[in-house]
């Protein structure tokens, strides 16, 4: 399992602006990762609900690179969601 800095990386790669715009949003949904040291953390917030939740905490989108990102959008493609 990657640290949430190398998603936050990749997230930075693939959206363009900082790590640090993305680091705080994957932290919270890596936070599990404290009490399951294994793939079940995923079970606590890598779906629909787990990403409803991060929009209330983090709002709908961020700001990066003078562009503005729905949470949501990142979630799918960077495997937060999983796959249907």
């Amino acid at each position: 399992m990657a640290h949430p800095l190398k998603h936050a990386e990749s997230s930075a790669r693939k959206f363009g602006g900082k790590v640090e715009d993305y680091l705080a949003i994957h932290n919270w949904f890596d936070e599990s990762k404290s009490f399951f040291t294994d793939f079940r953390h995923r079970a606590l917030r890598h779906h629909a609900e787990g990403i409803f939740l991060c929009e209330r905490i983090f709002g709908v989108a961020i700001n990066s690179h003078r562009t503005r990102l729905a949470i949501a959008n990142q979630a799918r493609p960077l495997d937060v969601w999983p796959a249907s």
